[in-house]
């Protein structure tokens, strides 16, 4: 094979490469060695692509965007021209071409298609092989679940898609049929709300219960959860009324911690329902980690147990901080629902995307969701809520079959209840999702803070240091925001304690990343003596310590995004201590609960598996958390992981107070960077409705399909 591409290892050399996409385009090499170096280059980007959190390689917008090397800096490199680069791919053994109708249809009994490591679709965009399938496989499960059921609440009358229908003659007083007598009961009963103005909570709960798949969305606070317990009660007094067992239910979530919420937030949601007992003992209070509930297997850790020939027993699933979820996951996960079962996705499409790769909740809410509901939604839901969703028939959106299912299966809540009083945090988080500088910056103005009030007061604090003052700063705040924690006695304490303060960061290394923040914690609280001498310098674990999993131990039953607290055992052995379930195996129950911590569990601290100190997190790991007060400090200067989503994230984990510690400028500025993870799902979903990557309309020019002589097959 001849020698790799020069570019390639110059990217690999300045970090924008890593070893496996070296390895993956050297393989490719010897695999086909007529591989030109362009074909080999666009492979190793295609793979850190993936990476980096994106489906596929936009090869057209590529000039557009930056590189990323060493502690995420821009690199400089030269690549092909676009129009070569693509009909290189095109014309290599290497690439599968597909056309439109890939992209979303899988259809029963077809043979697979030939196997190439590489596809490229009409767009220009190219994904490794597998990635290229589970996008296909997750669109195809999708729409075919917009379907209508054949038990669905509703008539042939409310469900045709004949265009010269006339929404404004069909009578609303004509009699239901008993499906919908039973769901306008139910909804009637689990909301008080009075009809007229949309609750959106109770079209939330319309939208789930009328289809099999649908989306709900919210920012904190919004009351997701509220709507949660409601829809599953109108589910259960819906089956109740048609003389048919509750449902079978199923929580998930994709973390631990974010299941044990979930279920928290559930028990808390159905006690303060005003129902039979009959109805509220039917809702689970139980949630699960996806993982487990799909069956992980250590030895095979990317297949399940659970899948399409084996479904999960649940009459509907229902899944938490979708947003965390990638597309692999994701695409398992709703493989593995029964067909007829009902699906239901929640999760903060501001939020930002997952770690791994996709960013399924931003794809689901195209731009043409916010057109508004079908005539049909509109008409069902005067029927049997009496909320009028002010759709004039005249101007009912265009979009007919998937891409009208698609619009009619999703609710954004925009109310916030949390942020309501005090106002500060909410309207930060409006300003950051408006995306717009200036008036952000004239806001941030206002918010001039001395350091030593800076945790207390207004909701909202920005301390911007002089040149040089910032570690001095944090320090100060730093001390404030963990002393109630460093003066805790006892386990229970510590960890009741714990969640009220936190320090987020936007990189996990560099001067403000949150390796160095830790760092800097742990100087500042030994100064004050709130930590012993040497604590973080000489040992790798200390009494006080606050840590985080940050990788899954099933046999432990630590999960990542955990976080508990290091102290001495009965033997004065360091342990890690967890709050824990009162059911849980080896957990110890308190005498009397402290704060939210009812029992506690504890491993040996050598036992432990990959975690780190945990007084400041990146914002990407705080996700699916939420703290008393937040302080978010940011980098000294621009950097492309800081868009309007990570900013959005990090205030809106604070409950009560965020403190900002940076530039003001910096943090207006950065509004305008949106996170653009590189797919074709959107389009794949709603197919016309969806932009064109880069915002243009039309594809690439592509060459034509390589003859059967020219093509190899691989494996």
């Amino acid at each position: 094979m001849k020698r790799l591409p020069l570019e390639l290892l110059e990217l690999r050399q300045q970090g924008a490469l890593g070893a496996v996409d070296v390895e993956l385009a050297r393989a490719l090499g010897r695999l086909v060695p007529s591989a030109t170096p362009p074909v080999l280059l666009a492979a190793a980007l295609a793979s850190r692509a993936v990476q980096r959190g994106h489906v596929c390689l936009d090869l057209p917008s590529l000039a557009r965007r930056a590189l990323l090397g060493h502690d995420d800096q821009p690199v400089t490199t030269r690549l092909p021209g676009t129009a070569r680069w693509l009909g290189e791919l095109g014309a290599s053994p290497l690439v599968a071409r597909v056309d439109p109708a890939a992209l979303r249809e899988v259809k029963q009994g077809e043979a697979e298609p030939e196997f190439r490591p590489l596809v490229l679709d009409p767009r220009g965009r190219l994904y490794l092989h597998r990635y290229f399938d589970y996008q296909r496989r997750l669109a195809a499960n999708l729409l075919a679940r917009l379907t209508p059921r054949e038990d669905a609440a509703t008539d042939d009358s409310l469900t045709d898609d004949n265009p010269t229908d006339d929404v404004a003659s069909r009578s609303f007083d004509a009699p239901l049929s008993p499906a919908e007598a039973a769901l306008k009961a139910a909804l009637c009963a689990v909301f008080e709300a009075p009809p007229g103005e949309p609750d959106l909570q109770r079209v939330a709960a319309l939208v789930s219960t009328h289809s099999r798949f649908s989306v709900l969305s919210g920012g904190p606070g919004t009351g997701k959860t509220t709507t949660v317990v409601k829809i599953l009660a109108t589910l259960v007094m819906q089956a109740i009324a048609t003389g048919e067992p509750p449902p079978r239910c199923l929580l998930l979530a994709p973390t631990g911690k974010a299941a044990a919420r979930l279920a928290e937030s559930i028990s808390r949601g159905r006690a303060a329902l005003k129902l039979p007992d009959e109805v509220t003992r039917s809702i689970p209070t139980e949630a699960s980690t996806v993982h487990r509930a799909l069956g992980y297997q250590p030895r095979t850790p990317t297949r399940f147990a659970r899948h399409a020939d084996d479904p999960l027993m649940a009459d509907c699933v229902l899944v938490d901080e979708c947003s965390m979820i990638d597309l692999p996951l994701l695409t398992k996960l709703v493989e593995a629902v029964h067909p007829s079962a009902r699906l239901i996705l929640i999760g903060d499409k501001d939020q930002l995307a997952s770690v791994e790769a996709g960013a399924v909740l931003g794809d689901l809410f195209n731009p043409a969701a916010a057109l508004g509901y079908s005539a049909e939604l509109t008409r069902l839901a005067r029927r049997l809520t009496g909320d009028r969703l002010d759709l004039d028939p005249e101007q009912a959106p265009p979009a007919v079959g998937a891409a009208r299912a698609l619009r009619d299966s999703m609710v954004h809540l925009t109310k916030s209840y949390r942020y309501a009083q005090q106002g500060g945090i909410g309207d930060l988080a409006r300003h950051i999702n408006e995306g717009e500088p200036r008036p952000l910056k004239r806001w941030l103005e206002r918010l001039a803070s001395p350091g030593h009030e800076a945790l207390r007061g207004d909701a909202v604090a920005l301390i911007e240091p002089a040149p040089g003052e910032l570690e001095e700063a944090l320090s100060r705040l730093v001390v404030e925001g963990f002393t109630p924690y460093s003066q805790a006695s006892g386990v229970a304490e510590r960890l009741a304690r714990l969640p009220a303060f936190r320090v987020l960061a936007a990189h996990r290394v560099g001067p403000t990343g949150a390796k160095q923040l830790n760092q800097l914690c742990e100087q500042a609280l030994r100064r004050a003596g709130l930590l012993p001498r040497g604590a973080g310098e000489r040992t790798t674990w200390y009494e006080g310590q606050p840590i985080l999993v940050t990788q899954n131990d099933y046999q432990l039953g630590l999960f990542n995004g955990d976080a508990g607290v290091i102290a001495r055992g009965p033997g004065r052995e360091l342990r890690a201590w967890f709050p824990a379930d009162v059911a849980a195996p080896g957990a110890q129950l308190l005498e009397a609960p402290v704060g939210d911590v009812h029992a506690v569990r504890s491993v040996l601290a050598a036992r432990l598996p990959p975690h780190e100190t945990a007084y400041a997190m990146t914002v990407h790991k705080s996700q699916g958390s939420e703290f008393e007060r937040v302080l978010f400090v940011l980098p000294t200067q621009a950097s492309p992981l800081l868009t309007r989503e990570l900013l959005y994230t990090a205030v809106t984990r604070a409950r009560r107070h965020v403190t900002v510690l940076g530039s003001r400028a910096l943090f207006a500025e950065s509004v305008k960077q949106r996170i653009q993870r590189a797919s074709g799902l959107s389009e794949a979903l709603w197919g016309a409705a969806a932009p064109a990557p880069g915002g243009g309309s039309a594809a690439p020019t592509l060459p034509s399909v390589p003859s059967p002589a020219e093509q190899l097959k691989l494996f």
